[in-house]
Formats: C-alpha cells, structure tokens, sequence
C-alpha cells in the first residue's frame, strides 16, 4: 500500500465458472453488484461464460486524512 494514496486495496482477475454469473462472483469476493458490473463494461451479468477472465475489484477510497489517524 502506497503511504501517499487515497486508494486502498487492489484489483485482481477471476476466472468465470461453469454455472457463475456476475452476482455470483460479486458475492464470492463480497463486493457489490454494481462494483462489479462497472469493473466489467460490457459484459452480459447472466452469461455463464466459463473460462472467461473478469476484473474484481478489491480497492476502496480513503482519504488520506482517515488513513492518517489510523497508522
């Protein structure tokens, strides 16, 4: 985590399975439906498309005043 950011956390791809859609993998990564849906401009969140890689965002603003009386 960069001392000097308002970002906290990070974003990772997920691999889609057989049966998922998009509120699934949001639940599996307890982030919300429209989190997920933004990370993913574009893609139809009831395809179960297996195989298919997705952003799962995993970050969240702070600003640096918060961050600061937490350390």
């Amino acid at each position: 985590m960069d001392p000097k950011s308002d970002i906290v956390g990070y974003v990772q791809k997920t691999t889609v399975g057989k049966d998922d859609t998009l509120p699934d993998i949001a639940r599996r990564f307890d982030v919300g439906y429209e989190e997920i849906l933004t990370a993913n401009p574009g893609v139809d969140p009831w395809l179960r498309a297996s195989g298919a890689r997705l952003w799962c965002p995993r970050s969240s603003y702070c600003p640096l005043l918060l961050t600061k009386a937490w350390s």
